[in-house]
């Protein structure tokens, strides 16, 4: 089964890549990290677990972090990631079963990664494990995970290899149990403190209780 998967997302890397001009949605994943990363301290270091091609790494390295590492179990982005993106180390491994030493960064992020592990709980406590200070997480803000059937084989799959779902509280429930959370959020495009305090309510009362959650929910805690 893992060497399926690892076919699957080797195959996916040669469809699209996770950068601004191939997917738009990466600019609004983008912006949730940078949300998620007010008022953090002393961040020189960073690892971002499943970092695809290396686009949120090369911003690390703009927003001030000395020392950036991706990870990513596809050999295809790592290659695409080392050619392009310079002043960012890049390892082709998964978050399971590597050889990272325990709290070797200042940050460790995995951005719409948890969704794809079989033991999601594993990845959280592996993450806190490599973890000095930060953890951040996003996953897709989604109720449950539908599935479509192959016309060929009539075998049912998630088309992007989602396994799990996660709500606020059950990402935060699962992620407590090994950092303290700071900040979680579903709603990364209203998430300017004034925008949220004086416009959001006049919003809520036109949409009479329509839901204004985002496509992505984030969260960020300090391991213990």
């Amino acid at each position: 089964m893992e060497d399926k998967r690892q076919k699957f997302y080797e195959a996916l890397a040669e469809s699209y890549r996770f950068l601004p001009e191939e997917d738009e949605a990466e600019l609004a994943r983008v912006a949730l990290v940078r949300y998620l990363l007010r008022g953090t301290e002393n961040i020189m270091s960073a690892l971002d677990v499943g970092c695809g091609e290396g686009f949120l790494c090369s911003l690390y390295r703009q927003w001030g972090i000395e020392v950036v590492v991706g990870a990513d179990s596809a050999g295809n982005r790592i290659a695409y990631g080392k050619e392009h993106f310079q002043g960012v180390s890049f390892l082709q491994c998964g978050i399971l079963g590597n050889s990272i030493l325990s709290k070797s960064f200042d940050l460790v992020s995995a951005v719409e990664v948890l969704e794809h592990i079989d033991d999601p709980e594993r990845c959280v406590m592996e993450m806190a494990r490599i973890s000095k200070k930060y953890v951040l997480l996003t996953v897709p803000n989604e109720g449950k995970i539908i599935h479509t059937v192959c016309p060929q084989c009539f075998h049912r799959f998630e088309p992007a290899g989602h396994l799990h779902a996660f709500s606020t509280s059950s990402l935060e429930t699962l992620c407590s149990k090994y950092f303290n959370v700071l900040k979680v959020s579903d709603n990364y495009w209203i998430n300017h403190p004034h925008f949220k305090k004086l416009v959001l309510p006049l919003i809520r009362r036109i949409m009479k209780g329509k839901n204004l959650a985002g496509n992505y929910i984030g969260l960020i805690g300090i391991v213990k």
